[in-house]
């Protein structure tokens, strides 16, 4: 019996990325894909210039023998190399300064920089049209939020990351697409990126910068599924469902309605949220709730006694005090709190050296006391709640509570906030002018005979800059 008449989960969802076509997709869907793309790229540009993005290139440099193929772009770095290589690199660069999308309730799955690039190389390499190739960036985000989503927290919970893991169906769904693959072979694929998913949060105790090869691992998955199975590879057509399948090897529970329902109706792109701090998005919360509490009164940080952090399970554990590199800092929900506090902005300028290194900051941030709230457990993922109180020697105690923090679905940044994004990031990288044709582009990606305009504004190298160009280590 063929799987297409066995309609298991993974079945499915593999006969749905073959028959749906771009004009089933909402218009709104599609402008979002386009958000997703440009938020994508400002991430991936910043992040070519750092450590991670200099040890892709060096890995490819390592890899890529000399006359190899020419197939697609390294972003920033002026070169070309294997689709799989560029999926890896670019898929590292993207996550490197922690400011890539993620999903809203697939628990630590970050779509942009997993899927993405892996479309980006594929279609670069096949010729492939603007529409197929945001079609395809659709259908992997697709793919991904559900799966993560079913399996989530659960799979979180039990030490996998989803942006090394769950990704790898993304990006493999939106290969085989690009690929033209029938329902069984993409299945296939879909089996092959399965045996392929790994990625442990164990990183997060050190934060170490292996977090960023998942994203890679992640991409380049996706490309090598889809290019073993067109080279005659199989892989298990039910690997999401089966016994020994994915899900029930990574997971304790999975939603397996949710993975299948509305499909065609619901889209994972509107679950989708972009981040306005570089860093891990579970900070979100209490980061804008100390900013609120610096905008609203006049505090001396120097009568402060005590501040109380209550949230989440996944959010409580970044408790790190003492972060000693921006890395860290990153994860560090009392250091972020005491830089909000004291600057009153957490961006790519005040993650610096200097403010990890700033006495005042680390002396506040000893103060932060973070409390793992079983009540607001609860609620998790439908709110990502963190309730900060400000106790003082002498005074009354102020509290500010953050149920869901700006850029999330229900509280979105516009398209203007998205492009002021993508310019702030670039400033000091690219020209207002370049930046400007780089965004017509991907506004218009649906219209163009082929992405190879696109992959040369990308490709051409970034004017270095010391100060963004340490902003992962």
């Amino acid at each position: 019996m063929g799987v297409s008449e066995r309609k298991g989960i993974t079945g499915i969802l593999a006969d749905f990325c073959g028959k749906i076509q771009m004009q089933d997709i909402p218009r709104d869907v599609i402008e979002r894909a386009k958000c997703c793309l440009l938020d994508y790229l400002g991430a991936a540009i910043v992040g070519s210039t750092t450590a991670t993005g200099k040890i892709g290139l060096n890995l490819v440099r390592i890899l890529h023998q000399e006359g190899g193929p020419q197939q697609a772009t390294l972003i920033g770095q002026g070169i070309k190399t294997s689709c799989a290589l560029a999926a890896l690199a670019n898929g590292m660069s993207g996550h490197a300064v922690e400011m890539d999308d993620a999903a809203r309730y697939a628990t630590g799955l970050h779509p942009g920089t997993t899927i993405i690039p892996a479309c980006l190389a594929m279609s670069e390499y096949l010729g492939a049209r603007g529409e197929e190739f945001l079609l395809s960036l659709i259908l992997g985000y697709e793919v991904a939020g559900r799966v993560g989503t079913a399996i989530n927290p659960s799979h979180r919970y039990k030490g996998f990351h989803s942006t090394g893991t769950v990704a790898s169906f993304g990006s493999a769904a939106a290969v085989a697409r690009l690929l033209h693959l029938d329902t069984l072979h993409t299945c296939y694929a879909l089996g092959i990126a399965g045996s392929q998913a790994g990625g442990l949060f164990e990183f997060l105790k050190e934060n170490a910068t292996v977090k960023h090869l998942h994203a890679g691992r992640s991409a380049q998955n996706g490309v090598m599924a889809g290019l073993l199975v067109n080279n005659g590879m199989t892989g298990p057509t039910t690997i999401l469902e089966g016994d020994d399948g994915f899900c029930r090897a990574y997971a304790d529970q999975a939603d397996w309605d949710y993975m299948v329902d509305s499909l065609g109706r619901r889209f994972e792109m509107n679950h989708i949220y972009f981040k306005i701090y570089p860093a891990c998005g579970h900070a979100f919360s209490a980061i804008e709730g100390a900013l609120a509490i610096h905008a609203k009164h006049k505090t001396d940080l120097r009568e402060i006694k005590k501040i109380q952090v209550s949230t989440y399970r996944v959010a409580a554990v970044l408790n790190r005090q003492n972060p000693a590199t921006i890395q860290e800092a990153k994860f560090s929900i009392p250091f972020l709190v005491s830089l909000a506090l004291n600057k009153g902005e957490v961006s790519l300028r005040t993650l610096s050296e200097k403010n990890i290194n700033d006495r005042e900051i680390q002396f506040l941030a000893s103060k932060v006391e973070m409390i793992d709230d079983a009540e607001i457990t609860g609620t998790y993922p439908k709110l990502r709640t963190a309730v900060l109180k400000v106790q003082f020697h002498d005074g009354p105690e102020i509290c500010e509570r953050v149920d869901l923090p700006r850029g999330m679905p229900e509280r979105p940044l516009t398209v203007t906030d998205l492009k002021n994004k993508f310019f702030a990031s670039t400033a000091a990288l690219w020209s207002e002018e370049r930046a400007r044709d780089l965004m017509n582009q991907v506004f218009h990606i649906d219209q163009e005979p082929n992405i190879n305009r696109l992959a040369q504004i990308i490709q051409m190298g970034t004017k270095q800059h010391a100060e963004l160009r340490d902003l992962s280590l």
